[in-house]
């Protein structure tokens, strides 16, 4: 079950910006490695290796890219790819196609353009790709790993 309401604010940033809830933080919070130039997986074709690469490289300059968003990251980069494959069909061939019995439906590509598209929003906003995603993005990590606030 997901949680309700706001996302937590990262215990580094309630350290600099100062606890007014007085809520307890959380000292033992997980501190992922940093990644800066991952493989792509394995099976990708060359657009989507193009892709995750590109991602990777502008991630990793943000320091914000770990080891633990690999996944989250072929999950988009496989949407993005499907969601662009989708879109061409639909402006070859349009958003209502006629079938065999000559109605229209339909084009299921549109379909599919609809679907990825949300799902590559959602993944937009939790990798900071967005305006407004990147006001709440902080990038605590110095090239080791290390958190750079965790002498406060």
């Amino acid at each position: 079950m997901t949680k309700r309401g706001r996302k937590s604010k990262p215990s580094a940033l309630r350290l600099v910006q100062g606890n007014p809830g007085h809520r307890p933080i959380n000292e033992n919070e997980p501190e992922p490695r940093k990644v800066f130039a991952p493989k792509p997986p394995r099976g990708f074709s060359k657009v989507e290796q193009a892709k995750w690469k590109k991602l990777c490289k502008q991630l990793s300059e943000c320091r914000v890219l770990t080891e633990l968003d690999l996944d989250a990251l072929e999950l988009y980069v496989r949407h993005w790819c499907s969601m662009m494959v989708a879109l061409a069909d639909v402006k070859k061939r349009g958003k209502l196609i006629v079938n065999k019995t000559g109605g229209e439906v339909w084009n299921p590509s549109w379909t599919e353009y609809k679907h990825s598209i949300q799902i590559v929003r959602s993944l937009q906003a939790e990798f900071g790709l967005t305006p407004s995603s990147r006001t709440g993005i902080v990038a605590t990590a110095d090239d080791d790993g290390k958190n750079r606030w965790s002498q406060f």
